[in-house]
């Protein structure tokens, strides 16, 4: 659920990232990321996702476009230390740090370069 408490954002193996209102279960937004989904994590703008690759990204939920703010997520594609499908991820309060684990039993802890 997001922060406003009024919109919940799902993510799947249908490579589907889905903003939904809850009061009304419509479907808002889906964005197609091209990638078998398995975590999510929101700020109510923006959305970080896992895939089955290892690899993070973040999509702008208004627009669906891939960002590059916030977290350098170009530069997590390029040293990732996940070898396989990141599971699960949360990020802190002040939104410049972000935790992931994944099947292969690694838990990361990344920073922002700037919060988003």
């Amino acid at each position: 659920m997001l922060p406003c408490g009024k919109r919940a954002v799902t993510c799947s193996d249908d490579q589907l990232l889905q903003v939904i209102d809850i009061s009304s279960g419509r479907t808002l937004n889906t964005i197609d990321t091209g990638e078998p989904l398995r975590a999510v994590v929101c700020d109510g703008n923006n959305a970080i996702v896992g895939g089955e690759g290892g690899y993070l990204r973040q999509f702008d939920l208004q627009t669906g476009v891939e960002e590059t703010g916030g977290f350098d997520v170009a530069a997590l594609k390029k040293r990732s230390p996940h070898r396989g499908a990141i599971t699960c991820i949360d990020l802190d309060r002040d939104k410049k740090r972000l935790l992931t684990g994944g099947d292969d039993s690694v838990v990361a802890l990344w920073t922002a370069e700037a919060s988003f």
